[in-house]
């Protein structure tokens, strides 16, 4: 499943759009959801973070990942961004600190 298919099937679940105006991280999803989103991450990740940030609603997704993998799997150890994307078999040093902050 590609980024924009899950972000529609997430949202129409949940009968809203994308004008809604609440921020994607506050959406909390099923276990269903978290590792259907997992595998769909996972299969992106193989082209490549650094490639796969341009493709539509990727950014939105991992976004939404990171806040939900924050609230299932953070065990209180140092933070990083390497942890969440390690979840996904994806490398974290593919991008600049630039491009993961914006």
């Amino acid at each position: 499943m590609q980024s924009k298919d899950w972000l529609k099937k997430f949202l129409d679940d949940r009968q809203l759009s994308k004008s809604h105006g609440r921020p994607l991280y506050r959406y909390r999803m099923s276990e269903e959801e978290f590792d259907t989103l997992q595998l769909t991450l996972k299969t992106s990740a193989l082209f490549g973070v650094d490639k796969v940030t341009k493709i539509s609603c990727w950014n939105r997704v991992f976004v939404i990942y990171a806040a939900e993998w924050w609230r299932r799997c953070y065990d209180g150890g140092k933070w990083s961004w390497e942890r969440i994307f390690n979840s996904f078999n994806a490398n974290a040093s593919e991008l600049n600190p630039v491009q993961r902050g914006g």
